[in-house]
């Protein structure tokens, strides 16, 4: 899978995935940003995210998420996209939440 610019394997998006943001906005955006490609993929209606996603993929760019590597980016400038994403994947927005 591509985090903006970079691709990862699935035991590297695992690790991304078990690592705590400790405040760290690229990594809260990354934990969304992989949530709401798995579900698209897995089916799931992406007329309610997909500019999200395309906007955190630019935001993203070419910076490496923790802990593959060293990105960061501030929570501030990452908080509204982590937040669509975050609804989309709850199910707040979008096609809504499946048991």
């Amino acid at each position: 899978m591509q985090l903006g610019t970079v691709k990862y394997t699935a035991e590297q998006l695992q690790n991304i995935f078990n690592t705590p943001a400790g405040g760290n906005g690229l990594i809260s955006l990354a934990h969304q940003l992989i949530a709401a490609k798995l579900n698209v993929a897995n089916g799931a209606d992406a007329t309610a995210v997909a500019a999200s996603i395309a906007a955190a993929d630019a935001l993203i760019g070419g910076l490496v998420v923790p802990p593959v590597g060293g990105g960061n980016l501030a929570p501030k400038k990452t908080g509204a996209l982590t937040t669509a994403l975050a609804n989309y994947n709850e199910g707040i927005t979008g096609p809504g939440y499946c048991e």
